[in-house]
């Protein structure tokens, strides 16, 4: 017990490492960072807008971390799952070991891919459409407004893309009763009306907008759930197959030697 705490301990040291080492380069290199950003931004934008303004003395500032802070937090992403992996690696079977692995590898490469979408063509898109609504009053650019909305559309679309994922994980680690979960789809339902109610300002069409979404990504989470035990239970059962015959054929050469 004391082994696994003192293992447990190193792997957390060993990421906070990483993270801070991280969040360092990308402050090195945050001017960079924030003119990349402001670019992308500016692909949307006319050319009567002018150049980004800042209306406050440590807005810039502040962006300039918030940045730091959320590239940091991508790139110690992937060491975090690899800690967390071989932490829980003794424990597993073997097939468990590999999907773990794959899980690892595909969680942190769909997360950065994800990210450059966002950045390369979701981002210029969603800016194109609620700058055309912008025809009756003079629009002035700010870093913060550009920069902050181009991170939470990227966090948002990573956190999305990350339900089957988790999904799957859920499905081939721990058990799951399909039943109970298609029971229990209403009041799941009823729970997210809710949740988008609580969240939401009081308006209607703003709160139905963010109950389909909760509902989709539930949808979405449900149907990757089923396919997660699918694929838990053939592995499962290849596992098995393979041991009943190595079982077997240690048996036959026991047999033949006597």
């Amino acid at each position: 017990m004391m082994n696994m705490l003192n293992e447990a301990k190193w792997k957390t040291v060993y990421t906070l490492f990483s993270s801070i080492l991280c969040f360092c380069t990308c402050f090195v290199y945050s001017d960079i960072l924030l003119q990349h950003h402001l670019f992308l931004c500016s692909q949307s934008l006319p050319k009567s807008f002018g150049m980004f303004t800042s209306t406050s003395l440590t807005e810039t500032f502040f962006v300039l971390i918030v940045i730091c802070v959320y590239i940091s937090i991508m790139c110690s992403f992937p060491v975090a799952l690899y800690n967390i992996h071989t932490f829980l690696r003794p424990g597993r079977f073997f097939y468990e070991t590999i999907f773990h692995l794959n899980y690892t590898v595909f969680t942190s490469v769909c997360v950065w891919n994800i990210y450059i979408f966002t950045m390369t063509f979701v981002l210029p898109l969603t800016l194109q459409f609620f700058l055309s609504m912008n025809t009756s009053w003079h629009h002035i650019p700010r870093i913060s407004d550009y920069v902050f909305f181009s991170l939470w559309l990227c966090f948002c679309l990573q956190l999305v893309s990350q339900v089957p994922w988790i999904a799957l994980y859920i499905a081939v680690f721990f058990s799951f009763s399909y039943s109970m979960f298609a029971k229990t789809r209403k009041y799941w339902y009823i729970f997210l009306l809710c949740l988008s109610a609580l969240i939401c300002p009081p308006d209607v069409w703003l709160q139905a907008f963010c109950w389909g979404t909760f509902i989709l990504c539930f949808e979405c989470l449900h149907i990757f759930i089923c396919l997660g035990q699918l694929y838990g239970n053939e592995l499962r059962f290849s596992y098995a197959s393979q041991l009943a015959e190595k079982h077997n054929l240690t048996t036959k050469n026991s047999s033949n030697i006597l």
